[in-house]
């Protein structure tokens, strides 16, 4: 402050000491009226909210063992070791799909696969090549029954499974195959829905039009949307990827007991095999037991399924209903049971 040397100097000589106290008391008239607004002004900190911190999960960091313990394992590469590089690049799957990270909202899965002759099988088991010249094949070779192309629809929490022989790729004119998803869908109960399926486009547009058409039919679903998985990454879709190999593995054991019964064998262009293929889903859902003891049709309808089955393809009598215009077919005086397959 250039008035404050000014009002140190003294006119007359004076004695140190007396310089001294006359500056500390110009100095003290100098800083008062600061003291006094600094009084008066109300200072206050305020301490940081405390913030909470999302839970993340930590890449893994592969620790290398000893070298002599490197070099050991560099002769064979077995066991598998994620500190190994050449493990890594080799037989490395990337990282895993943890069910802790599993959606609130149940999420049902679709996918395709196909029926041959000799299996059932995915679009990349078959032995068309994946290019336009193969799916042209494959499309022949449905046209003449020789392939059936079939879809499957898995539901995440209640793992609820159903199959469907399909006509054709993606959405159809009549909504056939939409309609088939939104009444497993409907089945299932839930008011909240993520639909998914990879990022093949025939499927993206099935999903796209099911959920049009859920939305006029299934209106007591309050939220319905659709979740497609990274590019490239079949494994991030795992639950439909189970469901198809409990289907595969069902629905050949089913087939090759029934031929082996009647003695033939059953074309995979028959009319049984639609009805085949759903009685497997069927079959796992309600004689399946998870983990916690349930079937998927006790998680879904909250009871287990109670009444009696019997094998595929059986002959058996069948009550005639008690009313209607199917009741009483030869009169009333005639049968009340018949045959059935």
């Amino acid at each position: 402050m250039p008035i404050a040397p000014r009002a140190l100097i003294s006119p007359q000589p004076t004695s140190a000491p007396d310089a001294l106290a006359a500056g500390m008391v110009a100095l003290d008239e100098l800083l008062a009226p600061i003291e006094d607004a600094t009084d008066k002004e109300e200072i206050t900190i305020e301490d940081e909210a405390e913030e909470e911190e999302e839970p993340l999960k930590v890449a893994h960091d592969p620790k290398l063992p000893s070298a002599a313990d490197v070099e050991s394992h560099r002769c064979s590469h077995i066991p598998y070791r994620s500190w190994c590089k050449w493990c890594k690049m080799g037989r490395g799957r990337g990282d895993s799909h943890s069910a802790s990270s599993a959606s609130t909202i149940p999420v049902v899965g679709a996918d395709y696969f196909f029926i041959t002759k000799d299996s059932v099988a995915k679009r990349s088991e078959l032995l068309y090549p994946v290019t336009a010249e193969g799916e042209v094949e494959l499309e022949n070779d449905r046209k003449t029954g020789s392939v059936i192309k079939c879809l499957a629809v898995r539901d995440t929490s209640t793992k609820c499974l159903f199959g469907h022989v399909v006509p054709c790729k993606g959405a159809d004119e009549e909504d056939y195959v939409a309609n088939l998803v939104v009444d497993d869908i409907k089945w299932l109960g839930h008011t909240e829905i993520i639909v998914k399926g990879d990022n093949e486009p025939a499927l993206q547009t099935l999903i796209a039009r099911t959920l049009e058409v859920a939305r006029v039919k299934a209106t007591d679903i309050k939220k319905i949307t659709t979740e497609a998985p990274p590019a490239y990454d079949s494994q991030s879709n795992g639950g439909i990827e189970t469901g198809v190999r409990l289907i595969r593995g069902l629905f050949r054991t089913v087939k090759l007991c029934l031929e082996a019964r009647i003695g033939h064998t059953i074309p995979i262009d028959h009319a049984l095999i639609p009805w085949m293929l759903e009685h497997v889903c069927f079959l796992l859902n309600v004689k399946s037991r998870g983990e916690d003891g349930l079937t998927s049709w006790a998680r879904a309808r909250g009871r287990s399924f109670k009444q009696a089955l019997v094998g595929i393809a059986e002959c058996v009598l069948y009550k005639l209903p008690s009313k209607g215009p199917k009741s009483m077919p030869d009169g009333n005086m005639g049968a009340r049971w018949a045959d059935a397959v």
